[in-house]
């Protein structure tokens, strides 16, 4: 079953979730992203994702660039399209950004296996984010 907008946000604030597909990302970034803004919303969704990371031990795997890049590729689509009702509604319109390599169009793979793209946001070596 799927939750709600009101139920995954919450539960990935709470971090409660007990998986975090990609499907599930894109949700949450855009529900981020229209409640707070970029940069608050940049803020709450790397913060949820290392606290999920650290909580299943994974902290080493947490990536900087690529929780900021995402949200980047989100919000374009959200300011390229109509009102979506809901996040559901959002990721049927845009189902390119169910494309987990998405990014490779704005980074090469050199740039994300670096260690200063894990560690803070590095910008694009490849094709920018647009509006």
């Amino acid at each position: 079953m799927t939750m709600t907008d009101d139920e995954l946000l919450d539960a990935f604030e709470r971090g409660t979730l007990r998986s975090f597909p990609h499907r599930e990302h894109v949700r949450v970034a855009y529900l981020l992203l229209h409640r707070d803004g970029f940069d608050d919303g940049s803020r709450n969704m790397s913060e949820g994702i290392l606290t999920m990371a650290i909580a299943a031990g994974f902290e080493n795997k947490f990536h900087v660039t690529r929780t900021i890049a995402w949200l980047h590729v989100v919000q374009a689509a959200m300011l390229s399209s109509g009102d979506a009702t809901d996040s559901q509604d959002f990721v049927d319109q845009h189902p390119d950004l169910l494309d987990r390599d998405r990014l490779s169009q704005h980074y090469s793979p050199e740039a994300l296996k670096s260690v200063a793209a894990r560690q803070a946001f590095v910008e694009t070596d490849r094709e920018p984010f647009q509006p």
